[in-house]
């Protein structure tokens, strides 16, 4: 009975300060585990590179056929060609396909006045002269045209 009393008295406290051991072990690993930084993998789908878009639809130059300008401004006045493939032109070679007859004074002024005007005065007096494509052509186009 003594020795059935003896680890008793041992093992009771022994399997205490074991628990005790156990439970401050597993503490100081969930404290570890949290001082960790969590690091999350998502997927991400993945880049997929897109060519780039033309601004304009490609149209066939219609410079660089062996047509002379006359038969370029008839195609004009046939609407055989579009506005977008006139403004493809260079700048001096822009067809005005109808001038206005000078009804104002402003449309008889002379073209170094043209200088002082603003876009959208000039882009004013392209579409009464009937002028396609005028509102994308630059100050400069416009005024070559306009001249």
């Amino acid at each position: 009975m003594q020795s059935i009393l003896t680890v008793t008295i041992i093992a009771l406290p022994a399997a205490y300060i074991g628990l005790v051991a156990v439970q401050f072990v597993s503490g100081l690993v969930q404290l570890w585990n949290s001082a960790k930084p969590q690091v999350q993998v998502e997927a991400i789908a993945p880049v997929v590179p897109v060519a780039p878009q033309p601004a304009f639809e490609q149209l066939p130059c219609p410079w660089d056929s062996d047509e002379s300008l006359e038969l370029l401004e008839e195609r004009v006045q046939k609407n055989a060609i579009t506005s977008t493939q006139l403004l493809l032109l260079p700048a001096k070679e822009i067809v005005v396909i109808e001038k206005p007859k000078a009804k104002t004074k402003e449309a008889s002024k002379p073209s170094e006045n043209l200088q002082a005007l603003s876009v959208t005065e000039l882009k004013k007096r392209a579409s009464n002269a009937k002028i396609k494509g005028y509102s994308r052509m630059s100050k400069n186009q416009l005024i070559s045209v306009l001249a």
